[in-house]
């Protein structure tokens, strides 16, 4: 049913994890989560996992569906485990700048909560 349910969400050409039946996250590239921003609309996902392709991160960290994200990594692509990521500072500007991401207590940014390279508000 995943597939059906992934179609149905409006999910493009990104990776997601349910919970309780509905969408909770975004797993891809910069482009596959813009192609994907109905389910960000409609959907209840408070988490993205951005891979590999950064190309259109400024696009990304400007839309307003960013105010639900409650966690969000940045990382090489999945399969890649312990690999380290360099995130250029202009990238990593322009989610620290994302004015959907700043109104979070604490602020945009938090150290990593799990694992390198993750930006997230869990502690």
């Amino acid at each position: 049913h995943g597939e059906t349910w992934t179609k149905e969400a409006g999910i493009v050409g990104a990776l997601t994890n349910f919970h309780r039946g509905f969408p909770a996250s975004l797993i891809g590239g910069s482009a596959a989560i813009l192609a994907s921003r109905e389910a960000l609309r409609t959907q209840p996902i408070t988490r993205l996992s951005v891979l590999n392709d950064f190309g259109r991160l400024g696009e990304l960290m400007a839309l307003a569906e960013l105010s639900r994200v409650r966690e969000l990594s940045v990382g090489p692509a999945l399969g890649s485990y312990r690999r380290h990521l360099t995130l250029p500072a202009e990238q990593f500007a322009l989610i620290a700048r994302s004015p959907h991401l700043a109104g979070r207590p604490g602020g945009a940014l938090r150290p990593p909560a799990r694992a390198a390279g993750a930006l997230s508000e869990r502690p």
